[in-house]
């Protein structure tokens, strides 16, 4: 199957993916870099679990998957100091908060999405397919372990990003909401 020409929406999204990534990590004091390298080779040569997360928007769908060895999740939960005891369920909620700090990036360039329930995968059971679209891995770097972010997404013929609009900022993690 070709790979779809390259659109400035997806980069767009890989971009805002990237940002996010760091972000998610930082607020946990944890140190991240996109590599330079999208091989996965080394990650995939360990065992690993995956998580993946499905969004949809108008004329867009697609899905974000994230991949870790079992010994990265168990750093997250430490630095984190989080209760969450079931590797695959701290593996699912990273991907939710990651899924989510990309949404609203995306809602401020006029991609409003709505996420699915995360799922996670044991190393068992990992098959990773296409979706069609647009699909890019992102392998990131800490001094301590390695992880990888896939994003696909599937733009159908009639999208376009809605006018930014002058609503508030979406909320960031961790905010208070009050009503």
């Amino acid at each position: 199957m070709a790979t779809p020409p390259s659109n400035a929406t997806f980069d767009m999204m890989v971009s805002h993916l990237i940002a996010a990534t760091i972000e998610l990590f930082a607020a946990d004091d944890i140190p991240v870099q996109c590599s330079s390298s999208t091989a996965l080779a080394p990650l995939l040569a360990t065992t690993v679990s995956a998580a993946t997360i499905g969004y949809v928007g108008d004329d867009v769908h697609g899905a974000l998957t994230l991949l870790a060895t079992e010994r990265t999740v168990q750093a997250w939960i430490a630095a984190t100091g989080s209760e969450l005891s079931d590797l695959h369920d701290a593996l699912g909620e990273y991907a939710n908060m990651l899924l989510g700090r990309l949404k609203g990036r995306l809602l401020l360039e006029g991609l409003p999405i709505l996420m699915a329930t995360p799922t996670s995968t044991p190393e068992s059971d990992l098959r990773v397919s296409a979706l069609g679209g647009q699909s890019t891995w992102l392998t990131f770097d800490a001094p301590d372990w390695q992880a990888a972010v896939r994003l696909d997404a599937n733009f159908e013929p009639g999208f376009r990003l809605e006018a930014p609009s002058d609503r508030e900022r979406p909320m960031e993690a961790g905010e208070a909401l009050l009503f």
